[in-house]
């Protein structure tokens, strides 16, 4: 049972501060003074409102300097600098639209070279992949243009690419790109 049983009813109807005061002045009892009462629930309420307005401002400055780091990202086909893309088999290339792909995450294009094979293995960080040109072959079957894969890190799978062209694809990995061999199994004689 509440102190003030009365106080305690304007209260959690949601009273405003003056009505809460005017109940004070009639109800005040047990020693407590008048005051104070009036006091800790100006305090209390002032408290709230002050930790809401705290917490509009933060998200305002926070959504405002992610919105100023934004960058726009505009590519055309001819303007993508194609490269040998580290860690990977010879003859696998790289355009790299966001990010670094040897230090964290990363967006950008991969290209197999006609009839390209990769042995099992696997990555680190999940990939995503969309495929653009050609085919992408993951474990046996093969995806064409407009295909979705999603691979998680650590699932060992063969890829490849189509056999009579090259292969294009978009790819995403929120850290840096690895390639990781799968050693065949060793059977004992």
């Amino acid at each position: 049972m509440p102190l003030f049983p009365r106080l305690h009813r304007f209260v959690l109807a949601g009273a405003d501060i003056l009505t809460t005061a005017a109940c004070i002045e009639t109800i005040s009892a047990n020693s407590i003074s008048t005051t104070f009462m009036l006091e800790f629930f100006v305090m209390k309420r002032s408290t709230f409102f002050i930790g809401m307005l705290l917490g509009a401002l933060l998200l305002v400055v926070t959504t405002q300097a992610s919105a100023q780091k934004e960058k726009k990202t505009l590519f055309a086909p001819d303007d993508l600098k194609w490269e040998q893309l580290k860690g990977a088999p010879p003859g696998v290339m790289s355009a790299a639209l966001r990010g670094d792909q040897t230090k964290g995450g990363y967006e950008g294009f991969t290209k197999f070279p006609a009839g390209f094979k990769s042995p099992m293995h696997y990555h680190t960080y999940a990939t995503k992949i969309i495929v653009i040109k050609g085919a992408y072959t993951h474990n046996g079957k093969k995806y064409g243009p407009g295909s979705y894969l999603y691979i998680p890190g650590g699932d060992k799978h063969e890829t490849a690419g189509a056999e009579d062209s090259e292969s294009i694809f978009y790819i995403e990995q929120q850290g840096p790109f690895d390639l990781i061999p799968v050693e065949a199994a060793k059977t004992n004689k």
